[in-house]
């Protein structure tokens, strides 16, 4: 089964629950919960993303600094997270060499 038609089927079970029938709302938790890990792996990212963020022009006090940053807070962890798959993708990481 493909997303959409998890989606499809979730819809169905929303539909069918507000009309009453709330039999197959436990197979559409179980597929919003799949589709959530799914999108939790995305948001994960590869020593080899990190590396191309880095570059070659980072020094290992700038890296030391980066994690005092966001050891202090200054600088959130949600926010490097974007930074890095903004630099992959921004630079063409994304190929299917790299996936």
């Amino acid at each position: 089964m493909n997303n959409y038609q998890k989606l499809e089927s979730i819809h169905c079970a929303i539909q069918e629950a507000l009309n009453g029938n709330v039999e197959e709302l436990t197979q559409a938790l179980e597929l919003v919960e799949e589709l959530r890990e799914k999108e939790m792996e995305k948001e994960k990212v590869s020593v080899e993303e990190v590396k191309h963020w880095l570059g070659s022009d980072w020094s290992f006090d700038d890296v030391c600094e980066t994690l005092q940053e966001l050891a202090n807070g200054v600088y959130k962890q949600n926010q490097l997270l974007e930074d890095i798959k903004n630099t992959a993708e921004s630079t063409g990481f994304y190929t299917k060499d790299n996936i």
